[in-house]
């Protein structure tokens, strides 16, 4: 197993390809301007700012994945608000969990009959600091 998103396994298999492209982590600090009179406003440290996270996925029934059980899979984890551990490598990504904020997702190819062939999802996460 290449790694996981909660119940969502990266993985490569002879039955089954579902693995993740363009992976981006976003960490940004926090910082607060204070206005002086006269003067350039002075900066403040607050503390570290939640991380975010992007990737790309590409679901295809050809190697195995099924696009629409995965989109609806998606769906139900956003909705649920529960944060989920994110690992590469069996290693944790980050401090804490993180939270599935959102997902597009873009069907590919479709069958005469409605069934979904491919699809292609990006998903946006935020670190969920407990």
């Amino acid at each position: 197993m290449i790694g996981a998103f909660g119940e969502v396994n990266f993985l490569v298999t002879n039955e089954k390809i579902r693995t993740y492209d363009d992976f981006v982590r976003t960490c940004s600090p926090r910082w607060a301007d204070h206005e002086v009179i006269g003067k350039k406003p002075v900066s403040q440290f607050i503390g570290p700012g939640l991380d975010e996270i992007s990737f790309s996925m590409s679901f295809r029934l050809s190697l195995g994945i099924d696009p629409r059980y995965e989109i609806d899979r998606l769906v139900n984890m956003q909705r649920s608000g529960k944060p989920f551990v994110l690992t590469i490598g069996k290693k944790a990504i980050g401090t804490y969990k993180w939270v599935l904020v959102g997902f597009e997702e873009k069907h590919v190819a479709v069958s005469n009959k409605g069934l979904i062939l491919s699809a292609d999802v990006s998903v946006r996460l935020k670190e969920y600091a407990r």
